[in-house]
């Protein structure tokens, strides 16, 4: 279509140099809005007839998916061409909807591979039928047939898409099959932990759920290798549905242990295997993790180990602990921190010497200890001491039995300040990023905010519509490393700008009202910043279920990004229903009251996006009640200004008194800063 669409234009082309354009004009065979049509049309009166300008009304048109054919005729008159362009409207999707179904109708919706708003597709119709029996099967209906019926209406161009549903009878459950050797257990003991009984009706959710119960069973009877999972379901000459397993029983698993109750051992091995298999590295991590504990106890010098042994159908596991005796740190010193204080580099440790016994027991985790050297490495290497060098901490004995003390050897060398910063390059940019560098002459140098400046600048550019633009740091470090002269190397490259805004799966919002949330204005610098406002603000008004916006390749010629928002329009209809009890042992009268609850919203209005409802709640005994009405505009003059009106009338007899409120409510709110 889009390339009979291009020959048109191409043969117009052809025939005449380009004219300018007199007049532009467009039919169509169906409804559209007028106000988006025109908005996408890049050919203008009294601008030349071109083929870059034919092009881009051809794309733009075509990717709001509301045509299935478009035409660009040119013919000549006086004082130029006038332009007509020829709509064939396409079809869409709406509504989808399913004659019957023993499952909620919003799972058959997420099944089907499209939804409301959709291009219609007449593939797209089988492949649904074939999801939405997929779907019927995984919950035992193995023999529902589907089939689609379709209407279209050729005054709005709606495809009403309806599912004929004959789910049958739910198939009960055969006796289930092992695909694999279950030896030393039988099939029976295993299905014993089963749920799911022949003569059940088939779910494949609890086929799956017996797997792991089965599973389960295994690894208390030391089988921790051992693995059990559904892979199919096997319809039965008998109607009924099979479901198959595939096992592997695997070694028993023995733990032989010293230092440590075998119990204790196999029970945290249990709570390890509950989201992975058992294998090497899991009697790794417990031995690592298990010495960390120890040594968070005071036990510093602990030892665990382990050996493997495998022998046909036993896999042995040899833990031993040695706790050896409780110590306590002492002192932490440190050794030729000439330039920082003592009290700075402890604030960075997480290691402290013994003080109170509950918040700090002083205890020496080795783990902890080598964090906290890369701490102390990285504050002098962030201040400037860049050719800093933290060696291993020594621990030696302490002045009393059970004490020890931590020693951290620092070479500090020079420290390096900021000599000079150039931002090369930067021919458009140049003052506002100078404005908001880190890293400033005079200051002690730091790599860190080198690099955060560079992500800066790229984020700058990025907004600000130079996507390609790239941005290199180098520092020299001066022969006695005293200063550092740093430079910024950009490259601009070309600028891009935001093109139409082409919006697409809408079918009951108004494309005028997505359109002013948008947060950009054809031609403004690209900014990812405001696609991801934008996204935000479409997805809080609660109509879509989900929102993409996808930027296109920039047109050569005109360096515009063309914008594609694609929704999907979640179902506006909500209702509430419901039934309460309410007993008051103190009244006089009415002591048991129950009351009946109902109630109705709709979330887009209109296609305005704006939000009604109505509540009620009735108790008939004692004539208490209330009702209330609400009203929600979520973008109150097109900005982010949420305006809620609620009217309500309520009645509560207490004793003789009659109590009646009516009110209104107007609220609005804003948010103001990050958060």
């Amino acid at each position: 279509m889009l390339v009979s669409a291009m020959l048109s234009t191409a043969h117009v082309a052809a025939q005449e140099p380009a004219r300018t354009v007199v007049s532009v004009a467009y039919t169509a065979d169906g409804p559209v809005d007028k106000d988006e049509v025109e908005r996408l049309v890049a050919v203008k009166v009294g601008a030349p007839l071109t083929d870059d300008a034919t092009g881009a009304t051809i794309r733009n048109l075509f990717a709001t998916r509301l045509f299935s054919d478009i035409q660009i005729v040119a013919e000549e008159v006086q004082g130029g061409v006038a332009v007509t362009i020829h709509l064939f409207r396409s079809f869409r999707v709406n509504p989808l909807r399913f004659s019957r179904s023993p499952l909620p109708r919003e799972e058959l919706r997420r099944a089907v591979p499209y939804s409301e708003g959709s291009v219609f597709q007449s593939e797209a119709l089988t492949q649904g039928a074939g999801a939405i029996k997929r779907r019927l099967q995984e919950d035992g209906y193995m023999g529902a047939q589907v089939t689609a019926e379709v209407n279209f209406d050729w005054k709005t161009f709606d495809a009403s898409v309806l599912y004929q549903i004959e789910p049958g009878p739910r198939a009960r459950v055969a006796r289930a099959f092992f695909d694999g050797e279950t030896a030393p257990y039988t099939a029976d003991q295993l299905l014993k932990k089963a749920k799911l009984k022949p003569g059940d009706r088939y779910r494949e959710s609890k086929a799956r759920a017996d797997a792991t119960r089965m599973t389960d069973l295994l690894h208390k009877d030391s089988r921790l290798k051992g693995t059990i999972e559904l892979i199919a379901a096997q319809p039965t000459e008998d109607g009924r549905v099979m479901p198959v397993y595939r096992i592997a029983v695997g070694p028993t698993v023995e733990f032989q242990t010293k230092g440590v109750k075998a119990k204790k051992v196999r029970g945290e091995f249990k709570d390890l295997l509950a989201s992975q298999n058992f294998d090497e590295d899991v009697v790794l991590q417990y031995v690592e993790a298990k010495r960390k504990e120890l040594q968070g106890k005071g036990y510093y010098r602990a030892k665990v180990d382990y050996t493997i042994a495998e022998a046909p159908g036993v896999y042995t596991v040899m833990i031993t602990i040695e706790e050896g005796e409780r110590f306590k740190i002492e002192k932490i010193a440190f050794q030729g921190n000439d330039s920082v204080k003592e009290k700075t580099l402890l604030s960075l440790m997480v290691t402290r010497k013994k003080g109170l016994p509950i918040l700090r027991p002083g205890h020496l985790v080795e783990e902890d200890l080598t964090g906290d050297v890369s701490a102390i490495l990285g504050y002098y290497q962030t201040h400037g001491w860049i050719g800093a060098k933290v060696e291993k901490p020594r621990v030696t004995e302490g002045s009393r039995p059970n004490r020890l003390v931590v020693t951290i050897p620092i070479e500090e060398g020079r420290q390096a300040i900021v000599g000079s910063v150039q931002v090369v390059g930067a021919e458009r940019e140049g003052e506002e990023i100078e404005k908001h560098l880190l890293v400033k002459a005079g200051e002690p140098f730091n790599p860190n905010e080198v690099r955060q400046d560079v992500f800066n600048i790229q984020n700058h550019y990025a907004d600000h519509g130079w996507r390609e633009a790239s941005v290199r740091d180098e520092f020299s470090i001066s022969a006695d490393k005293s200063s550092a002269d740093v430079v910024y190397n950009i490259e601009e490259g070309q600028r891009t700008f935001f093109g139409k805004t082409i919006v697409r799966g809408n079918t009951r919002t108004r494309t005028s009202r997505v359109t002013r949330l948008v947060t950009w204005k054809e031609g403004n610098p690209f900014s990812e910043t405001d696609l991801l406002e934008t996204q935000r603000s479409l997805t809080r008004t609660g109509v879509f279920r989900r929102v993409e916006l996808r930027p296109q390749a920039p047109d050569p010629a005109t360096q515009n990004r063309n914008i594609e928002v694609e929704l999907q329009e979640g179902r506006p209809l909500s209702l509430l229903y419901g039934f309460g009890y309410l007993y008051d042992p103190n009244a006089d009268t009415n002591q048991n009251d129950p009351y009946a609850l109902a109630g109705a919203s709709y979330n887009n209005l209109f296609g305005r996006m704006e939000s009604v409802g109505f509540e009620t709640q009735y108790a008939p005994f004692s004539g208490r009640g209330r009702i209330q009405a609400s009203f929600r505009e979520p973008y109150l003059f097109s900005r982010n200004f949420p305006l809620t009106l609620t009217f309500f009338y309520a009645r509560e007899p207490i004793q003789q008194i009659d109590i009646r409120r009516i009110g209104t409510i107007v609220e609005s709110s804003r948010y103001y800063g990050k958060y």
